[in-house]
């Protein structure tokens, strides 16, 4: 995976918020024109929204099929409006809200969940239609070990915890992360 640089994780985090405000507020979705043209690159990436240092949206995209820039736009609204978990994000919170946003890697299928990295990799467990997806930082952050990891991603995609040893397909990920200060 090729990490961002500097600016243009900051340039990233300037169109997720003002894309966010302008939404949440107006109702609009912004007009963007990347100067970088590495922003411009397909990519898939996820937004999360924080509130208080509690989760309030995390929605993003694990197939790389738009510019990068407008896959954290999408992601961004999507996280405050869409996220089936949460109520859609008001007005009054933004300056509460803290961004994060995650940049993904190519997925890379696994047989088995020792090939697992806790802290490194994320993984997507998937059956049929049914998918899951966990971030890098999620077990780091509820101190699971990779069994564990393995079945709640299980469980967000809706099928049995067990299902990664049977005959679900996994696939990890790194991410190249950075929120808001």
């Amino acid at each position: 995976m090729v990490a961002l640089t500097a600016e243009q994780r900051k340039e990233l985090l300037r169109l997720a918020r003002y894309t966010l405000e302008a939404y949440v507020t107006s109702g609009v979705f912004l007009s963007y024109d990347p100067e970088d043209p590495a922003l411009a690159v397909p990519r898939a990436a996820f937004v999360t929204l924080t509130r208080k240092t509690e989760l309030r949206g995390c929605v993003g995209s694990i197939s790389a099929d738009q510019p990068l820039y407008h896959c954290v736009m999408d992601s961004a609204i999507a996280a405050a409006t869409q996220d089936r978990r949460f109520p859609p994000v008001r007005a009054e919170e933004l300056r509460e809200i803290t961004i994060h946003i995650s940049v993904l890697s190519a997925l890379r299928r696994i047989s088995h969940i020792g090939e697992i990295e806790l802290g490194c990799h994320g993984l997507v467990v998937g059956l049929g239609t049914a998918r899951g997806i966990l971030l890098p930082q999620v077990p780091i952050d509820y101190g699971w070990d990779v069994q564990r990891f393995a079945e709640q991603t299980c469980r967000k995609a809706g099928l049995d915890p067990s299902a990664w040893s049977q005959n679900a397909v996994m696939e990890v990920f790194t991410t190249d992360a950075f929120c808001e200060p």
